[in-house]
């Protein structure tokens, strides 16, 4: 494990204070067809990039879309590292869906969904000549991009959760469900074995007194602790995989030690950048970049 500390600083940032500024890249927004639904995503090329140098495709968040911040700033800095990008944003059964996910809209959706979205744009990618994918994802997002690796491990070139999520035990699910909402997790979970559309939940995920599927409910309430925590996975997967967390993170502040247990060093490595939280903005977005850019040239 390598610590990214901030008090040295990196090239980008050395060549920012001696006045050195790059052209922005210019994100275009492609669409698709994924089932019913248009899905959206934000394409920016690096200059001079060819079709056959790796592409990152990049996740957001939990709830979060393209133009989360910390996935608008990756792009700009990976494109002025010569890295094209293709940043999608999850359906969550919505149509065209831009924006924060609104919490009065029923969970129609399943966390697991996102593994055949970024399939599609996967697919996307290649019929655009583009055959050497890397795939990053954040929090939430970065469990996620696991968990398309695992299952589509043809399409993974590399593999970079940010800050990804991890799995809890029942017991500690339940705290922190019973914490947030004032409600019994098992119990709402019984409430996926009705025969119903929709069902009022008193929370799930970030949000509260909203409606949910069956499915949804299961999905994002329930499912194995080998499922929702990422080192478990990433210690199943074949590709290299580069793991990077921030040492002052309080949403996932499990990461670091999770990844001692796996991390190798040759196939799976883990990167800790200091001081950096949650969300890695400013000066660790790029430290972030020059991470993933580094990984990526090995």
């Amino acid at each position: 494990m390598k610590r990214i500390d901030r008090r040295v600083l990196t090239g980008a940032a050395a060549a920012l204070l001696l006045g050195w500024t790059a052209q922005a890249a210019e994100p275009v927004t492609v669409a698709q067809k994924i089932g019913p639904l248009t899905a959206l995503a934000d394409w920016v090329e690096a200059d001079e990039a060819t079709a056959d140098a790796p592409v990152i495709l990049l996740l957001h968040g939990t709830l979060a879309d393209k133009d989360q911040e910390l996935i608008d700033t990756l792009q700009e800095l990976l494109a002025e590292r010569g890295i094209s990008s293709l940043a999608p944003s999850l359906t969550l059964g919505i149509d065209r869906r831009e924006g924060p996910y609104d919490c009065t809209v029923p969970f129609r959706h399943t966390h697991e969904e996102a593994v055949d979205e970024l399939a599609a744009w996967a697919r996307w990618l290649r019929a655009e000549g583009h055959q050497h994918i890397m795939v990053a994802g954040h929090s939430r997002g970065g469990n996620q991009v696991a968990l398309f690796a695992r299952a589509h491990p043809d399409m993974v070139g590399k593999l970079i959760p940010i800050a990804p999520a991890v799995g809890h035990d029942d017991a500690e699910r339940d705290r922190r469900y019973r914490a947030r909402y004032r409600a019994d997790r098992a119990a709402v979970l019984a409430l996926a074995d009705r025969d119903a559309d929709l069902i009022d939940v008193p929370g799930i995920v970030y949000c509260r007194d909203t409606k949910a599927t069956p499915a949804a409910i299961r999905s994002y309430l329930g499912g194995s602790f080998a499922d929702h925590d990422t080192p478990s996975i990433v210690a199943t997967l074949p590709m290299p995989v580069m793991v990077i967390a921030g040492s002052v993170d309080t949403t996932v502040p499990e990461v670091p030690e999770r990844m001692t247990a796996i991390t190798d060093g040759d196939r799976v490595r883990f990167e800790l950048i200091e001081d950096a939280d949650h969300f890695f903005l400013d000066f660790y977005a790029e430290d972030t970049a020059d991470l993933i850019a580094e990984f990526i040239a090995e």
